[in-house]
């Protein structure tokens, strides 16, 4: 089956990279059966287990195939229906980085080599995982990339004190993997380091994203909101804090109506006009300084939905039933709050828009809402917390867990029952231990797998 192209991703009902398409809008604009009335039917397809029981990078899926990372060094390749795995690749280490499908392009990476120094882009064959070509970057590959015109675009991070690597966003030939231009957070000096945790997004016209702290120098493009040209000319950056603690920009910026909106971990969220990078109004989301959110807004039926949550400190005790995670609704145009809901874990990644249901996982579940109150329409438990952002394509939601797990959710008239029951039971069957179940991490200042 011919792979997804650029061009036409957003006219599918297909999920081939990180919030969607390349403006990270986070929202399925395909015809679906998924409403606010019929949410409630949403019944388990199938539950897939990765290798290793930790964090999956959040899946993505294309002409009926799911793809997903997993932190062993794993891409999986899996039936949209069923869950089947169709093929699977081992990379020897980590990944973090979302997968993304562009024109025929497979783009995966390695957070880092086992050396821990430099990680390794991959451009692999959608449909058998062979690769088609592949580069080494020094530092970590974490933020989703960007490929329009033939080029890609790729965000560097691990250029934090302690690694200084020359964080930045870097350029592909999107076909043949050839080098083009870079632009450095830190500047000319590589060891200034200047982290891109974040996704890139793409306007039609900038690409948008935040940056980190540098290590040596102290230039206005670190711990920022960043524009860059698709030359990769650098057009403006919003300072939010100073440039030296760890107080990233580590969230993607959303760019609807005429502003662009982002979190930092600063505690605020901001909009900015997108052509000059003025800050039109800012607020503050409840998180102490240093711990704020990284998580991506979006925004439905007029209310922008933002993740207020923070990573609290994994040396301090808190008291049993503290609430570390907010998700808030706003006014776009003043970010006067509509709506607030609590959760004892953080909101890592945007809610995915289906009409005027809103998907995201709150606790220890994935839910459905209503965007314009914060009611939860549907929920479902999932084993452990989640870092991956829920994907909704061909009428199905899709979303892994904290311990490895990959789970697919469908309505009744597209539930094939047998798979279903089959694929439940072994589930719960076969879960390794009982301590998976009721397991919770200690959250600590990690930054969010997108």
């Amino acid at each position: 089956t011919p792979a997804i192209s650029a061009s036409t991703q957003t006219q599918r009902t297909d999920w081939p990279t990180f919030a969607h398409d390349l403006a990270r809008s986070s929202v399925q604009p395909g015809s679906t059966a998924l409403t606010q009335s019929s949410v409630a039917g949403l019944k388990l397809l199938w539950v897939y287990q990765s290798a290793a029981p930790y964090d999956l990078a959040s899946p993505i899926e294309s002409n009926g195939v799911v793809y997903a990372a997993d932190q062993a060094g794993n891409v999986v390749a899996l039936n949209e229906s069923t869950g089947a795995v169709e093929w699977s690749r081992s990379f020897g280490a980590e990944m973090k980085m979302t997968p993304s499908l562009y024109d025929g392009h497979l783009v995966v990476a390695t957070f880092v080599n086992k050396a821990g120094t430099a990680s390794r882009l991959y451009s692999l064959d959608p449909n058998t995982g062979a690769t088609q070509w592949e580069t080494t970057l020094p530092g970590g590959m974490h933020g989703a990339p960007l490929a329009f015109n033939g080029e890609l675009y790729v965000p560097l991070s691990l250029g934090d004190p302690g690694f200084c690597n020359p964080g930045g966003v870097y350029m592909f030939n999107e076909a043949t993997g050839a080098t083009g231009l870079s632009w450095l957070t830190g500047g000319a000096v590589a060891a200034n380091g200047g982290a891109v945790w974040s996704p890139l997004a793409y306007d039609g016209s900038r690409i948008l994203f935040g940056t980190g702290n540098t290590c040596v120098s102290s230039p206005n493009t670190s711990n920022a909101i960043a524009a860059l040209s698709p030359s990769a000319a650098f057009l403006w950056a919003d300072q939010t804090a100073n440039p030296m603690p760890d107080d990233d920009v580590g969230g993607g910026v959303l760019e609807r109506g005429g502003l662009a909106y982002v979190t930092a971990k600063n505690g605020n969220i901001y909009a900015v006009t997108p052509s000059t990078g003025a800050i039109v109004w800012q607020r503050n989301l409840g998180a102490p300084d240093g711990y704020g959110s990284y998580a991506m807004p979006a925004i439905s039926e007029g209310t922008l939905i933002t993740s207020g949550g923070y990573q609290h400190d994994p040396n301090v005790t808190w008291p049993t039933g503290t609430q570390f995670g907010f998700l808030d609704g706003l006014d776009p145009n003043s970010g006067a709050q509509r709506w607030q809901i609590t959760s004892i874990s953080p909101f890592y990644q945007p809610p995915s828009i289906v009409g005027s249901v809103a998907f995201t996982t709150v606790d220890n579940a994935v839910a459905a809402l209503d965007p314009t109150t914060g009611k939860e329409l549907w929920s479902t438990p999932i084993v452990g917390y989640s870092r991956s952002e829920v994907i909704v394509a061909d009428d199905e939601v899709i979303v892994a867990d904290g311990t490895g797990r990959l789970y697919a959710y469908g309505l009744p008239s597209s539930t094939n029952e047998a798979v279903r029951k089959r694929t439940a039971a072994s589930f719960v069957m076969g879960s390794s231990s009982a301590g998976f179940v009721n397991h919770i991490p200690a959250f600590c200042r990690a930054k969010a797998r997108v």
